[in-house]
């Protein structure tokens, strides 16, 4: 039973695989297996993510161009101000944190949706970003970590995070 649980596992990965490459290549999502009762949704989510990331290195970062920069554009909602402290001249701040970019390297075709990448979060680009005036910071895990990641058919990632951070401020 255990080597046909997995035989079967295998084949399904591999149907999930070639109905992703369909969709890649611009097809819709009618191909084999597909038609009885699997939605695309369920089927093809996280096969198209398994192979745009197949050849992917995560240490480039992505670029439209050789040589051009990559535009990432940041926002920040303030959910709170904390303490302020005149003393250590610092104060806090609980922060949501957003970063969109494009990637030409994950664009896709035949498939509309926006997928979740939270679960990738260490397989692809993320930016480097850091606050000069930081003292201290840390990412909210409770009840997990609060992070989402998504990716539009175009290359656009959006990057959400909730953070507080303790940053300085000369008073």
């Amino acid at each position: 039973a255990l080597a046909e649980s997995a035989k079967y596992e295998q084949e399904r990965t591999e149907r999930e695989a070639r109905h992703a490459e369909a969709l890649l290549a611009g097809g819709n999502g009618e191909e084999e297996g597909f038609r009885a009762g699997r939605s695309l949704l369920a089927a093809g989510r996280n096969s198209i993510a398994h192979v745009l990331l197949a050849n992917y290195d995560n240490h480039h970062r992505p670029m439209k161009t050789p040589g051009a920069p990559t535009v990432v554009e940041i926002n920040m909602y303030i959910q709170s101000f904390g303490s302020i402290s005149v003393i250590d001249m610092d104060y806090t701040l609980d922060i949501m944190l957003r970063q969109k970019w494009v990637d030409p390297r994950l664009k896709f075709t035949g498939y509309q949706h926006t997928l979740s990448l939270s679960y990738l979060k260490q397989q692809i680009w993320i930016p480097d970003l850091f606050f000069r005036n930081s003292k201290y910071g840390f990412l909210h895990e409770i009840t997990t970590p609060n992070y989402l990641i998504w990716l539009q058919f175009d290359g656009t990632i959006t990057f959400s995070q909730k953070l507080t951070v303790k940053l300085s401020c000369p008073m």
